[in-house]
């Protein structure tokens, strides 16, 4: 009574939002959730110059949805919470990974719900699917007359309450009920065939196509579908055209749609069975992945995960049914082995390491020169570990050692052969380069071979370096850092992938990624900060071998080193890359 007594005087305005939420937070400790619900939203459009009480608001919006669970709206308030709330709160790296989870999670959802929507409307009449768009598009006129209308009135406000209405719209849950009003979701799902089928014309027996062929659209075949390169899409969303584009009106366009939804499905069953843990929901997205699609590449899988949900939920009859399929329809799978033998993936995993240290070992001879030995080590892996994970690095380290005992002839035999031999594997760029070395004539004069490194340096050494003394200090504060050429590589998306490497491998840290201008071409990332030298070498180190930042890059579109605090002011003012990389090289890796 007192709380409400208070919000009902004007001089407490400024702090109705803290008002609001106080009796949220006693409405949900008497088990009145919906009441919490409102007044933890009240609390949030009442805020309007306290971010951190905004986002509080949020969060506990979100913990409720998550609850029930309600996956969708926890989400959208996780999502707006993160963005306000002090990374000092307790708990923050706890909510920061369950948003990131969420945020993932949902994404998979908003594309199997479009590319349901897409068929929906491929299967209508061209009469029913115009009516149908001709409603969405009077629908979507209305609301923005209303916004249009409404926004003239927020002028009238303050302007601070003007920032704050527009900020509630943006963190309001929509109805979802016409998906063309979130066209990110379109590209969502384009990415995720991409990311399985790559870029390819939607012609027959496009399932076997080339999956290297670059430079198609997802839709760009006129003959499928309406013709939707940047240059031609539609971007009129009061015209018909706009929402045609993507429907999949022929059988192809159908079956890409499907495989999209198709893999959507897996994913969203793995994120509720290991990011958000419901083994519930989980069980029965696998569920409905074999429904719908019984000849799913995933079945195995599947049949694994249910397997041992149901085995984790204390169902022993569902169980040793799922085992029984694994088994006797998939005997020498390393899912059906781990059934007969508790400790076949502890052994796997023992393996793993064996290899691993054994490809180190070999690595180092590499560097050494000793290409005897790396070969002998790389048959020894082929037999005592096959199908190793390091099998293509053992490989293309075994050709090319090969290569450097050999003439030139052999040498590109050899790459040949590791390319037909491993035509996925991720080393491919680097053996592409090779064999285009050995094959395509060189600029350099006779005997001059430059190393990947140095030939990214001559580049970008073309300007005279004033002399500068670089000082070796490995208890200083260092920053890991790339060079990224900017004609041949995208920054943004190698800033990208290192956070993506950091949430998956170093949640725990908070590292700071940025990125600035160096050359006129090229820009310098650097991932901060690490207390020492050794520090960030191990970070230096585990990007090489994570090998996820810079997969789809040749070696020659970037270069990467540490440089300390001191140092790095230094090269920054007189961008003397060459000296330093000759430094690095010499103080670093050698240590």
């Amino acid at each position: 009574k007192e709380l409400n007594k208070m919000i009902r005087d004007d001089k407490n305005i400024d702090y109705l939002d803290q008002l609001y939420f106080a009796l949220g937070k006693i409405a949900e400790n008497e088990g009145k959730i919906e009441d919490a619900k409102t007044l933890y939203l009240k609390s949030a459009h009442s805020s309007i110059n306290n971010n951190n009480q905004k986002g509080q608001s949020y969060l506990s919006l979100g913990k409720l949805y998550y609850a029930e669970p309600d996956y969708i709206n926890a989400q959208m308030y996780f999502d707006s919470a993160i963005s306000l709330v002090s990374k000092d709160i307790p708990d923050f790296t706890t909510y920061f990974r369950l948003s990131q989870n969420l945020n993932q999670l949902v994404s998979y959802l908003n594309v199997i719900t479009t590319q349901d929507s897409l068929q929906r409307m491929a299967r209508m009449s061209e009469s029913e699917r115009n009516s149908y768009i001709d409603r969405a598009i009077a629908e979507l006129t209305k609301k923005e007359r209303e916004e249009r209308a409404r926004e003239q009135m927020d002028r009238v406000a303050a302007s601070q309450m003007q920032q704050q209405s527009r900020f509630v719209d943006q963190t309001t849950p929509s109805s979802g009920a016409w998906y063309f009003y979130n066209p990110n979701t379109l590209s969502s799902g384009s990415m995720l065939f991409q990311s399985k089928w790559g870029n390819r014309v939607l012609e027959d027996n496009w399932r076997r196509s080339d999956k290297a062929s670059t430079g198609v659209n997802l839709f760009s075949d006129e003959s499928i579908v309406a013709s939707t390169t940047a240059e031609s899409r539609e971007t009129d969303n009061t015209k018909r055209e706009y929402y045609l584009q993507d429907v999949p009106l022929t059988d192809s366009a159908m079956a890409v749609s499907d495989s999209i939804i198709h893999e959507a499905m897996f994913m969203v069953a793995g994120i509720y069975k290991d990011k958000i843990e419901d083994l519930q929901k989980a069980q029965e997205a696998y569920l409905n992945l074999l429904n719908r699609f019984p000849e799913t590449e995933h079945e195995l899988e599947s049949w694994y995960h249910l397997y041992r949900i149901y085995n984790t939920l204390g169902d022993n009859s569902k169980s040793n049914i799922y085992k029984q399929k694994v088994i006797n329809k998939y005997p020498l799978s390393k899912y059906a082995q781990s059934m007969t033998n508790p400790d076949f993936f502890k052994q796997e995993a023992s393996k793993e390491q064996e290899s691993r240290f054994l490809y180190s070992t070999t690595y180092k001879q590499f560097e050494k020169n000793q290409y005897d030995k790396v070969i002998t080590n790389a048959d020894f892996a082929d037999s005592l570990f096959p199908g190793n994970p390091y099998q293509t690095k053992f490989a293309l380290l075994r050709a090319i050692s090969i290569g450097k005992t050999t003439d030139s002839a052999n040498f590109v035999a050899v790459i040949d052969n590791y390319i037909k031999s491993y035509p996925d594997a991720p080393e491919m760029a680097l053996a592409r380069d090779i064999k285009n070395y050995l094959t395509v004539p060189q600029k350099e004069p006779e005997g001059v071979v430059k190393t990947e490194e140095e030939g990214l340096l001559a580049e970008d050494g073309k300007h005279d370096e004033k002399f500068v003394e670089y000082i070796y200090n490995p208890q200083a504060k260092h920053y890991y850092a790339a060079i990224i050429f900017t004609k041949r590589a995208n920054t943004n998306r190698i800033k990208f992938n290192i956070s993506n490497m950091n949430i998956d491998y170093y949640y725990m840290f908070e590292f700071n990624v940025d990125s600035e201008f160096f050359t006129t071409e090229t820009d310098l990332i650097t991932v901060k900060d690490y207390k020492d030298g050794h520090t960030a070498m191990n970070y230096y180190h585990s990007v090489i071998f994570v090998d996820e930042v810079f997969s789809d890059l040749t070696h020659s579109d970037y270069i990467q080193f540490v440089i300390s605090e001191d140092n790095y002011r230094k090269l920054m003012e007189t961008k003397s890359i060459n000296t330093y990389f000759d430094f690095f090289k010499s103080s670093y890796l050698k240590n």
